[in-house]
């Protein structure tokens, strides 16, 4: 048994979306996050990048499942990838862009938010002469269902 966990997770949440009867499944292939200082790579391990491609060749549906490739890496060739896939779609051009340009600064925002919510906590714990820990780990370890 080799494959992660989150990957055994998605098959139950696609099947739970196709039983909703959804109009569509977005499970893009992301082959980098986001850069940030002092990282040499961002990209994603291969399970997690074409982990669509799995889904679809055993969860039949007549549900799309729909997988472009984006990237996280480069802001320009994402708004780019993220408006080829909205145009075809129907959806407008400058709608894209503006909802791309929202997204963006929301991301930041949140970014920020976390760095100054996780400095008041260290800073707080200095003050206090408590012994503060850094958990560091994947984002779905704290997933509810995992845990």
């Amino acid at each position: 048994d080799n494959i992660c966990f989150p990957a055994k997770l998605v098959h139950s949440h696609i099947a739970n979306l196709q039983a909703q009867k959804v109009d569509r499944i977005f499970m893009p292939f992301v082959l980098f996050e986001p850069s940030h200082a002092n990282e040499q790579n961002s990209f994603n391990c291969p399970i997690v990048t074409g982990y669509s491609a799995v889904v679809k060749s055993v969860q039949p549906s007549s549900i799309p499942l729909d997988s472009p490739v984006i990237g996280f890496k480069d802001e320009k060739l994402l708004l780019k990838q993220c408006t080829n896939y909205l145009v075809s779609l129907g959806v407008d051009s400058k709608v894209v862009a503006d909802a791309f340009r929202k997204a963006v600064a929301e991301q930041q925002r949140f970014h920020e938010e976390l760095t100054a919510y996780n400095r008041h906590l260290l800073e707080a714990a200095r003050q206090q002469e408590k012994l503060c820990i850094l958990l560091a780990g994947r984002p779905y370890h704290t997933d509810p269902l995992i845990q």
